[in-house]
């Protein structure tokens, strides 16, 4: 094929694949228009790395204290408690602590514990009456019904510390 200069060539052009939408919208759309981005302050970055790693940025983080308290447990709330679990009257083996530190809310006790936990004072000795899930990992404990006795001996609360200039 031979072209001639005079003679004006028309090409129709058919893409072999398709743009995609994000990149190139006007090939999808005729009354596309862009969005200006706005640009976050730095301190909102800041903010957000401290929420979701606060460990990682301990330097712009707001320090925190805790105190012991005779207030009633709250969630969020650190105790130390004694514990003693029986099923049929009977201790089972890992069910027994003493000093044992909890931070409520935590999740780290069979599902209810800790919610009967709210409301007790440091001193206080109390029955907590449980069923183990269907799903607990020691095979000998799945589904069985349990009492702990428990005793309160410290609760502490969190407060923002002094940060010194």
């Amino acid at each position: 094929m031979s072209l001639n200069p005079e003679t004006p060539v028309t090409l129709e052009l058919s893409p072999i694949f398709k743009y995609p939408s994000w990149k190139y919208p006007s090939v999808y759309s005729h009354d596309y228009t862009p969005k200006k981005m706005e640009q976050v302050p730095d301190s909102t970055h800041r903010m957000m790395k401290e929420y979701h790693h606060p460990h990682m940025y301990q330097r712009n983080a707001q320090p925190i204290d805790w105190v012991e308290s005779n207030e009633p447990i709250q969630s969020d709330n650190r105790i130390v408690i004694d514990f003693e679990g029986f099923i049929d009257s009977v201790p089972f083996e890992g069910g027994k602590a003493e000093s044992f530190p909890l931070q409520i809310g935590s999740g780290r006790m069979i599902p209810g514990f800790e919610d009967c936990l709210i409301g007790k004072k440091v001193g206080e000795s109390f029955d907590i009456n449980l069923r183990f899930p269907a799903d607990y990992h020691a095979e000998n404990l799945k589904n069985k019904s349990a009492v702990f006795h428990v005793k309160v001996n410290k609760v502490e609360v969190k407060v923002l510390a002094e940060r010194s200039a």
